[in-house]
């Protein structure tokens, strides 16, 4: 397949990612968002449309785990604690990280993303994640977390977009995350990363952000 659409914007800083992302049922947290791994920056784009279900129709961001070290240790921790099927070490590390607050009655977020990598599509290499209130939502259908494993579906793709550049991608995934309701501010955390080794990397592109009555 080859790329019908993907609207690449401009890269943007962490407070207008955030803004970009989340939804009108929600608040984003003056000052909180930032972005961990050094030389990160979040790219927004339109939608992205990379042939059959690969797509993702309102705007959003991506991260690229590209020579990003990590700069912060817990959540370099909280990567490395995901069931990942070869136990690899992070190595490099891309995360977007934001708090919202929401109006009574909403207990959760639900998102679209896509997943891509520059490692072999059957490989199981790198690894993506989301973190809501501290707990990872985004997994596949099998229940494993993000990798660049055969469970993934992922096929070759030549987008040959700038940022979408990379030559396997999942198909489209919908994530529905739950707030602890304990909490009167949510914290949100967007993670790509590379693991087994520092040299290919990997892409995560996260659409709009919206509040939802989830429970379960």
């Amino acid at each position: 397949p080859k790329a019908e659409a993907v609207n690449i914007l401009s890269a943007v800083t962490p407070a207008a990612a955030a803004t970009l992302l989340t939804g009108s049922n929600l608040t984003v947290v003056a000052n909180s968002a930032v972005v961990y791994g050094a030389g990160t920056q979040p790219v927004k784009f339109d939608s992205v449309n990379l042939g059959g279900s690969r797509t993702l129709s309102n705007a959003g961001i991506y991260l690229n785990s590209s020579a990003n070290t990590v700069t912060i240790s817990n959540l370099r921790t909280a990567i490395n604690a995901l069931p990942n099927p070869d136990d690899k070490v992070l190595y490099n590390m891309s995360a977007l990280e934001y708090s919202v607050t929401a109006p009574a009655g909403i207990t959760s977020i639900s998102l679209q993303y896509l997943f891509g990598s520059n490692e072999n599509c059957t490989q199981s290499w790198d690894i993506a994640a989301i973190f809501v209130d501290g707990i990872n939502y985004a997994k596949l259908t099998n229940g494993n977390t993000i990798t660049v494993n055969p469970s993934s579906g992922l096929v070759s793709v030549n987008p040959n977009v700038p940022g979408f550049s990379t030559s396997c991608w999942t198909n489209t995934y919908t994530m529905v995350g739950l707030f602890n309701m304990a909490l009167t501010t949510h914290k949100i955390q967007i993670v790509v990363g590379d693991t087994g080794d520092a040299s290919v990397p990997s892409t995560f592109a996260v659409s709009l952000i919206s509040g939802g009555t989830a429970t379960s």
